[in-house]
């Protein structure tokens, strides 16, 4: 059972690639993150991604590769955190990593040289202080203000399942 955690500013449900971000950012702003997993380790569909190694980010990211009813969501994202962002904090965890090529050339996206592990690693690492990965129980209750939200993992899911069933 989690029994009673308070003091953190924010909660973030599942400890894939979007939640760790979430995390290590709102650990970078001061917050107290506590990060809720159900799985048995974070980071999980990072680890099996891209061979073991995690294609981690790609060279060509810009606006106008992705699709939306909202076309200025992708340039308002992309202008706040940039691959090259991304590949500055690769780089000052000194993991190595190289760009995959094709038949056409360089494809421009990057991989670990060694493991995914190693991107997993940053991500705590970087915040590692404000961020707890308690296991779930089968259902468990957040009290805001005074207001109970009673939350069951299984009914909600934050990502999808890499593996088939």
């Amino acid at each position: 059972m989690l029994g009673s955690m308070s003091g953190y500013d924010t909660i973030v449900l599942g400890a894939g690639a979007a939640g760790l971000m979430c995390a290590l950012t709102a650990g970078a702003r001061g917050r107290r993150v506590l990060v809720l997993e159900r799985s048995n380790k974070p980071g999980k569909k990072i680890l099996m991604s891209g061979g073991g190694r995690c294609n981690f980010t790609n060279r060509h990211c810009a606006p106008d590769r992705f699709l939306s009813a909202n076309p200025h969501f992708s340039k308002s994202a992309l202008s706040r955190y940039t691959q090259w962002d991304f590949i500055e904090l690769v780089e000052r965890h000194r993991i190595e990593y190289f760009e995959k090529e094709t038949v056409n050339g360089l494809s421009g996206q990057l991989f670990c040289r060694q493991s995914s592990k190693q991107i997993v690693a940053l991500l705590l690492a970087e915040r590692c202080s404000t961020v707890a990965l308690p296991e779930l129980p089968a259902a468990f209750q957040l009290a805001i203000r005074a207001v109970a939200i009673t939350f069951v993992p299984s009914a909600a899911s934050t990502s999808t399942i890499a593996l088939p069933a």
